[in-house]
């Protein structure tokens, strides 16, 4: 990551977790208080403007990884036509967008950034999935009535424990036992963990 101010703001896609770490770097400050907000409650953000966009302000929001609570109250605002949510063809990512620049594009990006809930990740599987992926592997494929194809049950792997398949793919530091899931990385079991001490935070307020 360059941090040659030639360069600063003007990046392609880049995955939240790199931004987290040099957000002055990737954000210009118009936008940077609101993505702290959202990061925050657990949602990722995708691409923020820069200066070149002249009389506005936006912030793409990785609607793949929004908690079921915070899609669908995205998507009622968007079908409501709430000013500031947009989801539009031509957009890589639905956004929360501003007609304004400067300290009042900062305040009402926070004001929309704030609307959304808290939310856990959504990167895991359940103890079930995992295992059920796990005898699978290198099984031969078959043919769904979906027309889709799947692995079959390897029968090599069939009677195979949540415990083999952990030891197998050397999972045990993502999985919960009392949660019964397992995430998928570092990062996601980060997230989780950050979402729990939030939680916990706005009950003893």
């Amino acid at each position: 990551m360059s941090k040659n101010n030639q360069f600063k703001y003007e990046y392609p896609l880049t995955p939240t977790r790199y931004v987290k770490e040099s957000p002055e770097e990737y954000i210009i400050p118009d936008c940077l208080d609101a993505c702290k907000i959202l990061w925050e409650k657990g949602i990722d953000t995708t691409q923020c403007s820069n200066y070149q966009d002249h009389n506005s302000r936006y912030i793409e929001i990785d609607i793949t990884t929004l908690s079921e609570e915070n899609y669908n109250f995205f998507k009622e605002k968007v079908n409501n036509h709430e000013e500031g949510f947009y989801i539009e063809p031509t957009q890589h990512y639905p956004r929360i967008s501003v007609n304004c620049e400067g300290e009042e594009a900062r305040t009402r990006l926070c004001e929309l950034a704030r609307m959304f809930f808290l939310q856990d990740t959504s990167e895991y599987v359940t103890a079930e999935e995992y295992l059920n992926s796990y005898r699978r592997t290198n099984g031969q494929y078959i043919l769904l009535e979906t027309g889709e194809s799947q692995r079959d049950i390897n029968p090599e792997y069939a009677n195979a424990t949540l415990a083999d398949a952990l030891d197998a793919r050397d999972d045990w530091e993502l999985y919960i036992e009392e949660e019964g899931k397992i995430y998928y990385n570092q990062e996601a079991l980060k997230k989780h963990h950050e979402y729990l001490e939030r939680r916990k935070q706005e009950f003893t307020k």
